[in-house]
């Protein structure tokens, strides 16, 4: 799944569970979810770049193991651009 995954996708996903973007560097990208102890880094690439599969891989773990979205569900809300199921 993760060679189809953009960076765009995924940080539409991201922003979606409530996670706040900072752009915080030149190389990289900040997500913050202010309701936990949850932190995202990502590089800044463009939008329609195709993730690299240990940035799929760190950011579905992260949010498997803070409880937001199992990885079931992650592959289904990435599939549905960030909608996830309540």
């Amino acid at each position: 799944m993760a060679k189809s995954v953009t960076y765009g996708q995924m940080e539409d996903l991201l922003l979606a569970l409530g996670f706040v973007k900072n752009e915080d560097t030149v190389n990289r990208i900040t997500f913050r979810h202010a309701n936990s102890e949850a932190v995202i880094l990502l590089p800044r690439y463009s939008r329609d770049r195709k993730m690299r599969e240990w940035h799929f891989v760190a950011v579905r773990a992260t949010l498997d193991n803070f409880g937001f979205v199992n990885r079931d569900e992650f592959d289904a809300a990435i599939r549905n651009r960030g909608r996830v199921a309540s």
